[in-house]
């Protein structure tokens, strides 16, 4: 009779010694999720870089050659975003140039908890809408009216200034002083899916 309780009372203590491990199991595989999710925050990096390439060439009636060139760069932090752009498109059809345009463009905005600043500046050329040189200087405000991870739509307005140097001799450069309004959407509809206006 001593004998059977020491057994039963041993079973009790293996009964919850097994009833525990899963507990330090389930704890342990929390633990992990959350040092795999902050390892991936520390890896992750603010910066996306995009490039494109293309060219084209064709010959049939005519002899067509075209270039493309477009490199952006962003760098995005819950304090700041900046934005860089540089774009080269230049088409020659039986070696007569029939596009030759540059842009470069920078950007850098200030956020706030619901609105932001942002300066920016922007450069042109364009031989065949006349522009030598078109740069334009802007500084402005913003507000979110929806900011989600899947959709953010923002307004914000400035004042800029714009120079315009013309290539043809009979145009003056001029400067110009206006005030811009403007809205912008970027809607996230599936992973391989994002709209942007």
């Amino acid at each position: 009779m001593l004998f059977r309780s020491r057994v039963d009372a041993d079973r009790v203590i293996l009964r919850d010694e097994a009833a525990a491990v899963p507990e330090e199991e389930e704890d342990l595989d929390t633990t992990v999720e959350v040092l795999a999710e902050e390892i991936e925050k520390e890896e992750k990096s603010p910066w996306t870089i995009r490039l494109d390439l293309g060219a084209t060439y064709a010959t049939g009636n005519t002899e067509r050659v075209g270039l493309v060139f477009k490199f952006e760069a962003k760098r995005i932090t819950e304090e700041n975003e900046f934005a860089a752009l540089a774009s080269v498109i230049y088409t020659e059809d039986d070696k007569s140039r029939t596009e030759n345009e540059q842009i470069i463009a920078f950007r850098h905005d200030w956020k706030f908890e619901t609105w932001y600043l942002f300066a920016g500046v922007n450069f042109e050329r364009d031989e065949f809408e006349d522009l030598d040189l078109r740069a334009q200087m802007l500084g402005g405000a913003g507000t979110w009216l929806k900011k989600s991870e899947d959709l953010t739509i923002k307004v914000e307005t400035a004042p800029a200034a714009t120079y315009v140097d013309y290539r043809s001799d009979n145009a003056d450069s001029e400067w110009r002083f206006e005030w811009i309004f403007a809205g912008w959407m970027d809607w996230k509809v599936s992973k391989d899916l994002t709209i942007k206006q």
